[in-house]
């Protein structure tokens, strides 16, 4: 067995499925009610599985395996960690080697499972403010975009909009004049934008007037 080896295993993971397509998160009794667990359902070699993961939710954004703690170490993992210890020495790995890998498989599982819950489910099951959603999942090029067609008045201004937006961060959202102009904006909820005043705290926030951003 060499690494192409695990790379194969690693890459042939797909997660979710028609059974158990979301994922679940399930609030449990510690840290005041931050604490979760993930429950995303996992398809390795032709058999699902489940990978459960520890969340922290602070009020700004998640945290895997939040106090230290790596979730292979949870009970409720030892069928798939089972499963990628047995494949791998099926695949001629020594059980040292076997030892070895098995951590990293499961790694790879767990950030395709956390990437599903915040991109597919997260991301699109909340209603958040600006500030909010970007502490979350950040600003990537589709969001910079669909905020950028809501603001510009013609495609020159979106491009130099989408510009500034992908800059856009929680600190300086929370700090600056964009934060004061976008008490109304919603993520996923039509006709609460404020369209002038979020261009008007965009060009505050980075010290600039109509003139310099827009010509």
């Amino acid at each position: 067995m060499d690494y192409m080896d695990v790379l194969d295993i690693m890459e042939a993971v797909v997660v979710g499925s028609p059974r158990h397509p979301k994922p679940e998160l399930i609030q449990t009794d510690e840290c005041s009610g931050d604490l979760y667990t993930l429950k995303v359902a996992v398809n390795f070699l032709g058999l699902e599985y489940f990978i459960f993961l520890d969340l922290l939710d602070d009020g700004r954004r998640f945290f895997r395996n939040p106090f230290g703690e790596d979730s292979i170490d949870k009970e409720d993992n030892t069928p798939l960690f089972n499963k990628i210890l047995f494949t791998l020495r099926l695949k001629g790995g020594s059980e040292h080697q076997s030892a070895m890998y098995t951590p990293i498989v499961f790694d790879k599982i767990a950030d395709k499972a956390f990437n599903h819950f915040m991109n597919d489910y997260a991301k699109q099951g909340r209603t958040l403010s600006l500030s909010t959603y970007i502490s979350y999942f950040g600003i990537d090029d589709n969001d910079a975009d669909s905020i950028a067609e809501l603001l510009a008045r013609d495609e020159s201004e979106k491009k130099d909009l989408i510009a500034c937006i992908k800059k856009l961060s929680p600190h300086s959202l929370f700090n600056e004049p964009i934060e004061r102009n976008l008490g109304a904006w919603q993520v996923n909820e039509e006709g609460k934008l404020s369209v002038d005043e979020f261009r008007k705290g965009l060009l505050i926030d980075y010290q600039r007037n109509t003139g310099d951003l827009f010509g």
